[in-house]
């Protein structure tokens, strides 16, 4: 039996939106009875409910994606650090989290993979593995460690992080809530749990445990950038569909995922916003499109959900920038999203720490921003905006 808040397959009716909170009539109603606390969330990996294998997503795909991202000490005693880890332990990883590898791409300092759901960057010291839909994202986190333990690998840094999901009650264990995720997660590491965002509208969970000293961040600032978009225009999301469309009568796109997807990262405008990359792309049957850009040592990831019913695109990059704004304008036109969030994680002595001009979106207003200054020298800005106008200006 799943535990308390978790999909079993037959929760509700597909598509319903639960966790958003419904209003209740107008007279008052007396308090619920006193519930007892739920048991504590198993931490073992072998004491977890089963999860269906690549359950079917009726009524919508979940877009928002979690994300995990591990930093290590390097050691003198495996050079390549986790780059030593085989195809067959990375597909391992992939099968506890429920998608698989696609194709990949490598350069001199990192290797990237389009995922069934989403992508993988494995460095020598560092792995960013970002899953959408009912896949178990922190299921793989007890193997990872004990890989990085067999390569000499000590931990210094775990950020743990997603929005808020469209379909919450489709989520399996440990992924039900954030109290289960910050359960798995301080089985493991001393960390600490923060909400960006107002709980009643689009908000976003981080959690981050940071023993790295001055000394790590100042020798290797690091920053990342995430824009999370929601409401897309419809016209401009008919070009990440394989088959047509009800109301046209475009041809089916057949062939290989990887070849009909090559196109559609210039047309779409993406590959002059990460201008100079290698990219490796997928287009999903019947829809759906992801693009892994690698340019030296830093990465861009896009993904794109165009179904009207639950559209959402992300975009996320390790791009060190001053300044965003030429960059959100130019994903607000591709895309036409009604709604989107922006967070910047950012190390002390990375570009963007030192920027204090608050972002602002021709034709958007923005409906809140949050800051926390973090351990070791780390801060986060999270801010959302919500259209004005029937098209932005940038």
């Amino acid at each position: 039996r799943p535990p308390p808040g978790c999909w079993n397959g037959a929760a509700g009716r597909a598509g319903d939106r639960r966790g958003r909170g419904a209003r209740g009539g107008g007279g008052a109603h007396p308090p619920p009875p006193p519930r007892a606390p739920p048991p504590a969330p198993p931490v073992s990996g072998a004491d977890w409910p089963d999860t269906p294998r690549y359950p079917i997503m009726d009524g919508g795909f979940e877009g928002p994606e979690k994300r995990l991202e591990l930093r290590f000490r390097p050691s003198r005693s495996t050079p390549e650090g986790l780059r030593s880890l085989t195809r067959a332990q990375l597909d391992e990883l992939c099968a506890q989290v429920n998608c698989t590898i696609l194709s990949s791409l490598s350069s001199r300092h990192m290797d990237s993979y389009v995922l069934s759901e989403s992508s993988l960057f494995v460095y020598r010291e560092r792995l960013v593995l970002k899953t959408c839909g009912t896949t178990t994202l922190l299921r793989c986190l007890p193997t990872l460690l004990s890989h990085a333990h067999d390569l000499d690998l000590a931990v210094t840094y775990v950020c743990y992080s997603r929005r808020n999901f469209l379909f919450p009650d489709r989520q399996h264990f440990p992924h039900c809530s954030f109290e289960n995720e910050i359960a798995i997660l301080n089985a493991q590491f001393d960390g600490h749990a923060f909400i960006l965002g107002p709980l009643t509208g689009v908000h976003w969970h981080l959690y981050v445990a940071d023993m790295r000293t001055p000394e790590d961040t100042g020798r290797a600032p690091s920053q990342t950038f995430e824009m999370m978009m929601t409401g897309l225009d419809a016209a401009k999301m008919r070009q990440f569909y394989r088959t047509p469309l009800p109301d046209t009568a475009e041809q089916l796109k057949e062939g290989d995922g990887r070849a009909l997807a090559k196109p559609l990262t210039k047309s779409s405008g993406l590959a002059a916003m990460f201008a100079g990359a290698d990219t490796d792309e997928f287009l999903f049957a019947p829809c759906g499109y992801s693009m892994n850009g690698v340019r030296g040592s830093e990465y861009a990831t896009v993904h794109v959900t165009p179904e009207p019913e639950c559209s959402f695109v992300s975009y996320e990059t390790s791009e060190q920038r001053a300044d965003y704004a030429s960059l959100v304008c130019a994903l607000a036109a591709a895309f036409g999203p009604s709604e989107f969030t922006l967070v910047v994680l950012a190390d002390k002595h990375s570009k963007y720490a030192h920027a204090r001009t608050p972002l602002s979106v021709p034709g958007y207003k923005a409906v809140f921003r949050t800051s926390y200054d973090l351990e070791c020298e780390q801060s986060v800005r999270a801010v959302s905006f919500r259209r004005e106008r029937s098209l932005p200006c940038c």
